[in-house]
């Protein structure tokens, strides 16, 4: 794996105050984890480990009281969170209300009522397969302060310039026998090609899925995958940089942005969706046109981190390392040190990270590709 991701070791929760700190940078991570849960948080979990820390949030293992279920607790400031959504632009059909229905925040309903964007993704997503399921939200007050009122009679997503710090928490269910698909490539180093196949199939799938439900994850690599070692299945985890990409007037901002000139290598794919001007993911995953142009759609760019995450399966190490290196792609051909790799797979990899948009394999050709189907 590449030397630039850093596994850091795992930190315990005892209080609040712990968990505090751990947001906020101030603690002194301790080597080895709390084994037995002995914190409670809101009288319903005990609280383990600390099972992974972003620039979103903390996770924390945790187990249910009333039933001892293991589960997961995402926790953040309100004010990490870049947009908020009307609550009633999400609970439509896609969502599973058999899932919602024994959450304590949605047992009552208020259309007005604003939920943070990975909720509302999470939500929407909820029926979909190979995603890691909401079971409850547990905001820490009511108030929340933004910067412009919201028109029930819209659906718009709001900007949200509030100041508050207070945590919130999203209680999400766990596997134990899941582990992060980061680590397990790190244990592996790389994969063979059956192997690999077995599961970027399935990341693809998933992913596609979520595009087709008009949401766009924005950070899709290894570590926002969970694994089990046993099965291969996979979850996709970490909605925090996701957003419910409508296709309301994509068609008129891709006319736009093409008479400026800045997208005239995009193919039909790129229209399919609002272009994004704000890159949320994590920088070795970026697509060449955001570099660019400071702009890209999300179906293309999925397609990009595709062929960043099959070399990385396969060769055990990044095709990238800055942004440089991939401009320099421009004009010159990914290079595979592994001389044991099929033509076909190498054939997949170069055209999901085909640098121009318009010779970048679409989304539908991956899947029908001659070696994802071996």
């Amino acid at each position: 794996m590449s030397s630039l991701l850093a596994r850091a070791p795992r930190a315990s929760v005892e209080s609040l105050e712990d968990l505090g700190d751990i947001l906020n940078d101030k603690c002194i991570v301790k080597e080895e984890p709390l084994l037995e849960p002995t914190f409670e948080y809101k009288g319903y979990y005990r609280f383990g480990k600390i099972l992974g820390k972003g620039s979103f949030g903390t996770v924390v293992e945790a187990f249910r009281k009333i039933d001892d279920k293991p589960i997961a607790l995402k926790f953040f400031q309100k004010n990490a969170i870049h947009k908020w959504i009307p609550e009633a632009s999400v609970l439509d059909s896609k969502v599973d209300f058999n899932l919602i229905s024994k959450s304590d925040f949605f047992s009552s309903f208020d259309k007005n009522r604003l939920i943070p964007s990975e909720v509302a993704c999470l939500l929407r997503a909820s029926k979909l397969d190979g995603i890691v399921k909401i079971l409850d939200y547990i905001p820490q007050n009511d108030e929340i302060n933004l910067t412009q009122e919201y028109d029930s009679s819209s659906s718009e997503i709001l900007d949200s310039e509030a100041r508050d710090n207070s945590l919130i928490c999203i209680v999400l269910e766990r596997d134990p026998e899941e582990i992060c698909f980061f680590d397990y490539l790190f244990q592996m180093d790389y994969l063979d090609e059956d192997e690999a196949r077995i599961i970027f199939k399935q990341i693809v799938d998933t992913s596609f899925n979520l595009l087709l439900n008009f949401i766009f994850h924005g950070d899709l690599k290894s570590e926002n995958i969970l694994i089990n070692p046993r099965t291969k299945k996979i979850k996709i985890i970490d909605f925090g940089s996701a957003q419910i990409n409508d296709i309301n007037s994509a068609h008129e901002s891709a006319s736009r942005m093409s008479k400026r000139g800045s997208f005239s290598k995009c193919k039909s794919q790129s229209v399919m969706t609002k272009p994004v001007r704000t890159f949320r993911g994590t920088h070795l995953y970026k697509p060449p046109e955001f570099i660019l142009n400071h702009c890209f759609y999300p179906r293309p760019s999925t397609v990009w981190t595709y062929g960043i995450i099959l070399y990385d399966m396969l060769c055990g190490h990044f095709p990238f390392d800055k942004d440089s290196d991939i401009l320099t792609h421009q004009d010159k051909e990914i290079e595979f040190k592994r001389t044991d790799l099929s033509e076909s797979l190498k054939d997949l990899v170069k055209k999901c990270l085909a640098f121009y948009v318009a010779d970048r394999i679409v989304i539908e050709n991956v899947l029908t590709h001659s070696w994802l189907n071996g």
